[in-house]
Formats: structure tokens, C-alpha cells, sequence
């Protein structure tokens, strides 16, 4: 297989700051001390008309880079099994500050990840809704949890995030039976940052059957990776004109460092956005509550991983300049097992994964042209 980057020679024109997202300006004169609480274009989860109930498992001001941990039980009165199970959470804020990233786990497994609103100096409010229904089988029994939204509070920025994050159960019935899903739910056991790629280990039951990774991947942290689709060549004068080979970035996932599975990323706008940061003060972009994970299809791997001992899982992020960083890739695995086997067995009976060429384009006569 052969894997072609076509690179657009335009210049894009917004301008980039500092900050852990998009720079928290002064707002226009205009804009006042308020103004409307954020709203995004994303059609609202479906929610069956059945019994329900609700657990809260994040009630927390954040305040530094300090996370909250604590401790979720499954609800007795809706023990499953569930149709569907939805997140909520709801943020307040006011005064000064930027829009941070946010991230939310259950026994490890990242089930939740999102950017945060820049707020107004009266205050503003928003909720966001995910279905995490895939998740039921981790949620059937007592979990840590771990949530963190890394803040920064001094004279300057003042904005304090008040969050509190619930999942609500409804309970499945004749006509609204019960969600299917995978078997078991895992982390990246042993997780651990290593010259830029994410390494860890997975091991997987003897009769599983098909495999799934989920990687929640964001370029982030500061810097340039967070607008790494405006990337250009060093010679624009661009002042993320810092990759030769443009704004390409590819996340892939390895098994015992065999190529798994490949990906383009999603080009997140974070509620500072860029150009105008304004703009995306009450309208931010979709997803930029609801970070969506990326899934690879791992199942052609199964039988190389059925063996009962961990194996080695890397998950790294193509087209990064050297020794330049910025990219967040959690990652969970989800399970389905043959009830009736005891070991899937198989193997790959070929693994071409190709090599990546650039392959740079500029207009010309209304036509691309390679260069």
C-alpha cells in the first residue's frame, strides 16, 4: 500500500499565541462584561423513555494541574442491564483565562476528553453530553476515577473551573433492549511517555475474537501542535513555519512494533480559536467539547495476541518536527470474546503497511502540480 501527502502551498493567515490553547486576549469594547453562555452545533444525544438514575462522579473546582481522584459505584437502583449511558458535565467560570484541556478516566480507561470555554468577566455556563454506552462493561463494577483540567490562578487569570461531571443510566426493556456491547473494556496498561511516542502494554483474553483501540489524540499543550493543519515551510514566515513537510500528521498505533493501524487526526479549533479568537467565544467548533477517539480495527492482529502475556503497544504521531512535542494520545482497547472457544487462534497472512512519501503540490492554472 501506497500513502501519498499532498501539501497545499497557501499561506494560511491567523496569528498564534502562547497558552496551553488559544491566547486569552483582552475581549473588544463591545463585547461588555457578558455575554451569552457557549453552545455548540451538535445534534443532542437520544435518550430512551425508560427508568433512569443518575451518579455524580466529579464535583470539583480546578484550580492548578492538581487532578481529582475519587471513587465511582454503580448505582443500586439501576443495576443493568443499561440502553444507554450518557455523560454530562457542567462547567462555570468567571473572570480572565484560557481554555485548557480536559480529561476524564474510570479504572484508567479514558472515557471523556475535552477543551474548556474562555469566559466572560460576569461568568458564563455551558454542559456538554457524551454517550459512553461503550464503556457499560467497566461501569458494572466500583472504579477509580481521575479527572484533570490543568489551570493556571493568579493576579492575571482569574477564571476558576467549577465542574461536575454525571452519568445517567437508563435501564433497557423489552422494547428498548440492552445496548450491545464489547466484552471487556482496558487501558494501556504500563503507560508511559517515551521520546515523544506512547508506549505500554495490552493483553487481551485467550477466545477474544475482535480488538479495538481508541485513541483520544490531540495536538495540544502549547506551541505550534495545537494548529498543526496551519503548519507551513519555514520560508513563509509564518511563526509556525517550523515542519518542511507541512501541516501532515498521521497517528499510528503498533503491535510488537508491527504497523497496526493508521489515521489522520482531527483538526480540533479550540474555543480560543485563532484569526479572531472572539468568534469562537460563543459558538465554538464542533467537537471542541467532545473530543471524539480515534478507532483502529485491530482484529486482523488477534492471533498473535492470544496468548495470555502482555505485548508491547506503540502509539506515536507522524509528521511531528523533531524534538518537537505536543500531542496527547490516551488510549483504551475494547474486547469481544467467543463465548464458545477457548483461544482464537490465527495469524497475518501478509503486512504491507507501505512508506510514506511526500508528495508537495502548489496551484498552477488552476490545476495541482507536483513540484
Amino acid at each position: 500500500m501506497r500513502r501519498l501527502v499532498a501539501v497545499g502551498a497557501a499561506v494560511l493567515g491567523f496569528a498564534l499565541f502562547t497558552g496551553t490553547a488559544a491566547h486569552a486576549a483582552e475581549p473588544p469594547t463591545e463585547f461588555g462584561s457578558d455575554w451569552d453562555d457557549p453552545r455548540t452545533a451538535v445534534q443532542p444525544i437520544s435518550k430512551p423513555p425508560t427508568p433512569s438514575c443518575t451518579v455524580t462522579i466529579v464535583d470539583h473546582e480546578f484550580r492548578d494541574f492538581t487532578p481529582y481522584t475519587g471513587t465511582y459505584t454503580p448505582p443500586a437502583d439501576c443495576v443493568g442491564p443499561w440502553n444507554k449511558v450518557v455523560l454530562r458535565m457542567e462547567t462555570t467560570i468567571a473572570g480572565r483565562q484560557y481554555d485548557r484541556l480536559g480529561s476524564l478516566s474510570l479504572g484508567g480507561v479514558t472515557i471523556f476528553k475535552t477543551s474548556t470555554a474562555e469566559p466572560s468577566v460576569d461568568g458564563i455556563r455551558w454542559t456538554v453530553e457524551s454517550d459512553v454506552t461503550r464503556y457499560a462493561p467497566l461501569l458494572t463494577r466500583q472504579q477509580p476515577v481521575w479527572m484533570l483540567i490543568g489551570n493556571v490562578v493568579n493576579e492575571t487569570y482569574t477564571g476558576i473551573l467549577d465542574t461536575k461531571v454525571e452519568l445517567t443510566f437508563y435501564q433497557a426493556t423489552t422494547d428498548h433492549p440492552a445496548a450491545e456491547t464489547s466484552d471487556d473494556v482496558l487501558p494501556l496498561a504500563d503507560a508511559r511517555q517515551t521520546g515523544g511516542e506512547l508506549h505500554g502494554t495490552v493483553t487481551v483474553a485467550r477466545n477474544t475474537e475482535r480488538l479495538v483501540a481508541e485513541v483520544y489524540a490531540t495536538g495540544s499543550g502549547g506551541g505550534c501542535e495545537e494548529f498543526w493543519y496551519g503548519t507551513t515551510p519555514p520560508d513563509t514566515g509564518y511563526s509556525c513555519g517550523t515542519a518542511a513537510d507541512g501541516p501532515y500528521r498521521e497517528v499510528q498505533v503498533l503491535i510488537d512494533d508491527q504497523v497496526a493501524g493508521i489515521a489522520a487526526p482531527y483538526p480540533y479549533i479550540y474555543t480560543g480559536g485563532w484569526s479572531n479568537p472572539y468568534l469562537w467565544y460563543v459558538l465554538p467548533a464542533p467537537r471542541a467539547f467532545d473530543i471524539h477517539a480515534i478507532r483502529y480495527d485491530l482484529t486482523p492482529f488477534v492471533g498473535l495476541l492470544t496468548d495470555g502475556q502482555p505485548h508491547r503497544v506503540r502509539v506515536r504521531t507522524i509528521g511531528v518536527p523533531a524534538g518537537q512535542s505536543g500531542w496527547d494520545t490516551p488510549t483504551n482497547f475494547l474486547v469481544w470474546r467467543d463465548h464458545g472457544g477457548t483461544r482464537t487462534t490465527g495469524r497475518l497472512l501478509s503486512h504491507d503497511p507501505g512508506t510514506l512519501r511526500k508528495d508537495p503540490t502548489s496551484p498552477g492554472g488552476g490545476d495541482n502540480h507536483h513540484v
